[in-house]
């Protein structure tokens, strides 16, 4: 009789089902009135944007997270002349989680042309993410007792009980976020083409497993490979 100890993985991909596009407001300025006024009109732009694809069902959601402030000293290289200024930066963001994903290269120029910063973020909708998750679960429990029946064979034995599974990881991955950061584009530029990407979805899991000769309590006689039921 033997413990052993197996693992087992699965991992696949799938295509994207939503994209979540986020607007980053920076604006600088030596006047702090100016430097406030310019990115709130800037900010309240792009949550009337966002309010618009969730209306039109083209977005399940956004998200405007409040501007802030800061100051900091801006210097003028080694010119014996020049003083340094303080200048200061607003910021704040705007994210909106598209459904209707044809849209996102058209909104990252249009966000880019406004004078955000952007970011693309890929992801499976909760319920494919759910459905995905449960299956590449199984998938793994299935390849760590398969491990487990290789080794208990090449003891001459069998997997007679399963004492013990632990989840080692579960995670949905996407692609590396693309950026877009067209800040200074030409306004008759076209829409840049943007791949959907995939999404990583695994699972990993170590199970513990006692492994030994198999014996049938009413004959009390060993049975063979053909005889031993699987647990």
């Amino acid at each position: 009789m033997a413990t052993i100890h197996a693992t087992g993985l699965s991992s696949a991909h799938y295509p994207a089902e939503r994209a979540t596009v986020t607007a980053l407001v920076m604006v600088s300025d030596a006047d702090r009135p100016v430097s406030m006024s310019r990115a709130s009109t800037l900010h309240n732009s792009l949550v009337s944007k966002a309010k618009q694809l969730v209306k039109a069902g083209d977005a399940v959601q956004f998200e405007a997270r409040a501007a802030s402030t800061y100051s900091h000293r801006v210097d003028h290289g080694n010119e014996p002349e020049a003083t340094a200024h303080v200048e200061h930066t607003t910021t704040s963001s705007v994210s909106v989680e598209l459904s209707n994903l044809g849209l996102v290269s058209e909104l990252v120029l249009e966000l880019s042309e406004a004078g955000a910063q952007t970011d693309v973020r890929w992801s499976l909708t909760d319920e494919s993410r759910r459905q995905h998750l449960r299956e590449a679960r199984q998938e793994a429990v299935h390849e760590a007792r398969a491990t487990a029946d290789d080794y208990a064979a090449a003891l001459g034995e069998r997997v007679l009980n399963v004492t013990q599974i632990t989840d080692q990881r579960e995670m949905s991955i996407g692609a590396a976020p693309g950026r877009a950061r067209l800040m200074m584009a030409d306004p008759f530029v076209t829409a840049p083409e943007i791949t959907i990407e995939q999404v990583e979805v695994s699972a990993a899991v170590v199970g513990e497993f006692v492994s030994g000769v198999w014996l049938d309590v009413a004959s009390n006689r060993q049975c063979d490979e053909q005889t031993v039921p699987r647990v």
